[in-house]
C-alpha cells in the first residue's frame, strides 16, 4: 500500500474523512449527498478556511471536485483496497501451511517457489530448462538450510529446558538435605566446631553424611 499527497479540496482532508468518503462512493451513495454530507463537517470547513487565506474562503466542495477525486484518490484507495485483501489471503493461506509444516514458514515460502518453478518447468522452453533447473536446486538447499536451523533450535530450547529442571532439582535435593543434616546433633558439632577449618570441616562433614559415597568420590578425583 503506498502513501499519497492530494492537494486538492477533497485530498486536504483528514485521513477519516477521506476514507469515509471512499466508502460511501464505493456503496453506491449519490453525488448530492456526498457533497452536501462533506460540506457540512467542521473539518471540511476548517480546510476552505485555510485553502482560502486570512480574509476568505474558498468555495465548498462542488461536483467537479467530487469528480476529480473520483478518478485519483478514490481509484488509489479501490486498488490499495484490493492490494490489502490479496496480501490478507496470503497471509491467511501461508498461516495454514506453515501451521501443517509444523511452523516452518521459511520451507512454506521454498514449497510455494517450488511449485511455481516446476509448473514453469513443464511449459519452458529447452534453452530454460537448465535455468529452472538451477533455480529449482538453489530452493531446495535454502529449504534444507532453513530446516537445519530450526531443528538446531529446537534441540537448543529442549537441552535449555532439561538444565532448567535438572538445575530446580538439585536445587530441590539440596535444600531437603540441609534440613536433614541440620538437625543432626554431629553435624551441628562439626559445623560450628570453630577450632577445625573450612577444609577439615567439608572432609568430615562430607564423610558423615555420604560416608564410603565421599571416599570413592575422594579417590576419584
Amino acid at each position: 500500500m503506498t502513501t499519497r499527497c492530494y492537494r486538492s479540496k477533497i485530498g486536504r482532508l483528514p485521513f477519516a474523512v477521506r476514507n469515509e468518503l471512499n466508502e460511501r462512493i464505493r456503496d453506491g451513495a449519490q453525488g448530492a449527498d456526498l457533497l452536501d454530507w462533506l460540506n457540512g463537517l467542521k473539518e471540511t470547513k476548517r480546510i476552505l478556511r485555510e485553502m482560502g487565506g486570512p480574509r476568505s474562503v474558498a468555495a465548498a466542495v462542488n461536483a467537479q471536485n467530487l469528480t476529480d477525486w473520483r478518478s485519483t484518490g478514490y481509484a488509489d484507495w479501490l486498488a490499495d483496497q484490493g492490494d490489502a485483501d490479496r496480501i490478507r489471503r496470503l497471509a491467511e493461506v501461508s498461516q495454514t501451511l506453515a501451521a501443517a509444516a509444523g511452523g516452518n514458514v521459511a520451507g512454506v515460502g521454498c514449497s510455494i517457489a517450488t511449485a511455481k518453478i516446476m509448473d514453469a518447468l513443464e511449459s519452458a522452453d529447452d534453452d530454460k530448462v537448465s535455468d529452472l533447473a538451477t533455480a529449482l536446486v538453489k530452493l531446495r538447499a535454502s529449504e534444507n538450510a532453513a530446516q537445519k536451523v530450526a531443528l538446531a533450535e529446537e534441540k537448543n530450547a529442549i537441552q535449555k529446558e532439561q538444565l532448567s529442571l535438572s538445575r530446580a532439582k538439585f536445587e530441590r535435593d539440596t535444600t531437603r538435605l540441609f534440613i536433614k543434616w541440620a538437625q543432626n546433633k554431629d553435624a551441628l558439632a562439626l559445623a560450628t566446631d570453630r577450632r577445625l577449618g573450612s577444609d577439615e570441616k567439608t572432609e568430615r562433614l562430607g564423610r558423615l553424611m555420604f560416608g564410603d559415597l565421599w571416599e570413592s568420590s575422594e579417590n576419584g578425583k
